[in-house]
């Protein structure tokens, strides 16, 4: 009898661990049904590596490519012109916009990103980059006939002197006729910046800085504005002249030997 009560006993006890390894067993399931059946230490999708090619999100590739020089916000100031400018992106048409994030913009700090140019950007991304940022236009947002054309050859220089002092100079320089180092008619702004950069601020504005656009003090006309370019086009010109012939050196003829000045003798 006693054997078969201590063989009776050990029977239920095999049969409580059954159930409770059981249980376990649900329950550790459970666990990893619910948590995406992923076991501990398993990468989840997306943190798998994925070729930069196949990134064909707007928000990841702006903020990638652009947003360290263009912001994103309207309001947001940024080294070069904020994309997110109602006017700027009636200027200037989708094709162009895809054409300068192709191909760069020789002689200033905009590269060129598709791959065909030497960057990293695939067409399809490009196209991406593209369409998200004419994605902020406002719905309904217009403008007038005349708005200027995005770009035009340069103008009559000598008006544009009347020009800058008219529109600009009360902002930009007390005396246009003054070495004006620092402000939009210095050597040091000017040669970071392409003649069709200055027609497009111009025109454009850049409100998070309180600069009015081509028409809201009072309307440059399309001529106005491609004579203020010339005019300031010219500043750059005389800035590199002057920069490059210091204490009676001319460094752009290639001959720093040349010394032009008394104690040197040209031979």
């Amino acid at each position: 009898m006693r054997h078969l009560y201590w063989k009776a006993v050990d029977t239920s006890r095999l049969l409580k661990l059954s159930v409770m390894a059981s249980w376990l067993c649900v329950t550790i399931g459970e666990t990893f049904f619910l948590g995406g059946c992923r076991l501990p230490g398993k990468p989840a999708v997306t943190d798998l590596w994925r070729p930069p090619e196949s990134n064909l999100d707007f928000h990841s590739l702006y903020t990638t490519n652009c947003i360290a020089c263009h912001a994103d916000q309207r309001g947001i100031i940024s080294p070069s012109i904020n994309l997110n400018n109602s006017v700027y992106l009636s200027l200037i048409t989708p094709e162009k916009m895809r054409q300068i994030i192709s191909d760069g913009v020789p002689g200033t700090a905009m590269p060129a990103f598709s791959e065909k140019s030497g960057g990293r950007l695939t067409e399809a991304q490009i196209n991406v980059l593209v369409k998200g940022v004419y994605a902020w236009r406002l719905p309904g947002e217009t403008f007038p006939s005349s708005l200027p054309a995005y770009t035009a050859p340069l103008g009559d220089a000598k008006h544009g002197a009347a020009v800058f002092s008219t529109y600009c100079a009360g902002c930009h320089a007390e005396d246009i006729k003054a070495k004006v180092e620092g402000s939009i008619i210095g050597s040091s702004y000017l040669g970071l910046v392409s003649n069709q950069y200055l027609r497009t601020v111009i025109i454009s504005g850049r409100p998070e800085i309180g600069q009015p656009n081509w028409k809201e003090l009072s309307p440059m006309s399309d001529q106005d504005v491609s004579d203020v370019v010339a005019w300031m086009s010219a500043q750059r010109c005389n800035g590199r002249q002057k920069s490059s012939f210091l204490n009676g050196i001319d460094y752009t003829s290639g001959r720093t030997s040349r010394l032009r000045n008394k104690n040197v003798t040209e031979k």
